[in-house]
């Protein structure tokens, strides 16, 4: 499925292998949606190919396949106020949230993501909760509950960890 615009109290709930929302449109709202898709295969369940989308208030939940819940491929998303739960597994990649890439870290690209005020409960899977492989990025003011796995910076400079309660 590929978006762009407005998408708000949807419940994205897909059953088949390879199911993914593909946001494709600058500036695209994602809100107080509930995603929590069936699939069978590996793959990410958002991926974030434009600059300025907002992902806000959604309950995003029971990923059992191998990939991350939200991938991110451009600049500037605020992914904010959600609630991310029950996600299980082993073996990498295995994240909630990717922002950036190991091979576009290293141009310095700047990302400027604004993860903030979300809470991750029972997050059981890799050993990076998420994943920041880019610059300039700012999370702050989330929640770490019943999580056996952990904020990673792996790549990038100039980001931020502020005010998070782990």
């Amino acid at each position: 499925l590929r978006v762009g615009g407005r998408h708000e109290d949807c419940d994205l709930q897909y059953s088949i292998t390879g199911d993914y929302v593909r946001i494709d449109g600058a500036g695209c709202v994602m809100k107080g949606n509930k995603i929590h898709f069936a699939n069978n295969g590996a793959g990410h369940w958002l991926i974030v190919n434009e600059p300025d989308v907002i992902i806000d208030g959604n309950e995003i939940y029971n990923k059992t396949t191998q990939d991350n819940m939200i991938a991110v491929n451009d600049v500037r998303p605020k992914i904010i106020n959600n609630y991310f739960h029950d996600f299980s597994g082993s073996g990498t990649p295995w994240e909630t949230i990717r922002v950036g890439s190991s091979s576009v870290a290293k141009t310095g690209a700047i990302y400027g993501a604004d993860i903030g005020g979300n809470k991750f409960e029972r997050i059981n899977a890799d050993t990076e909760l998420f994943t920041i492989k880019a610059s300039g990025n700012n999370i702050h003011d989330n929640q770490f509950i019943n999580c056996n796995s952990s904020p990673t910076f792996r790549h990038g400079r100039d980001n931020k960890f502020v005010n998070n309660i782990l």
